[in-house]
């Protein structure tokens, strides 16, 4: 399975959240904040899978920040 998101620790944790644990050698995670978008599509429609899931153990900490607070408008 190939994954598209910013965040590789972010979703393993996502994926173990959900009870539905990835296996080590069944993702191949894109990095969208270190690709290019050119990179990720061309590594999504690349029949060669590589799969890199992080090898440590999903920890708390891995979890996604709460999302910020939205500002009030200005006027």
């Amino acid at each position: 399975m190939k994954i598209a998101a910013c965040f590789p620790r972010a979703v393993k944790w996502l994926f173990a959240a959900a009870q539905a644990p990835l296996p080590p050698d069944g993702a191949e995670i894109l990095n969208m904040r270190t690709q290019t978008a050119e990179e990720i599509a061309l590594a999504l429609f690349d029949p060669e899978f590589k799969p890199n899931l992080p090898a440590a153990k999903v920890t708390a900490d891995d979890a996604p920040a709460a999302p910020l607070p939205e500002a009030p408008p200005t006027s």
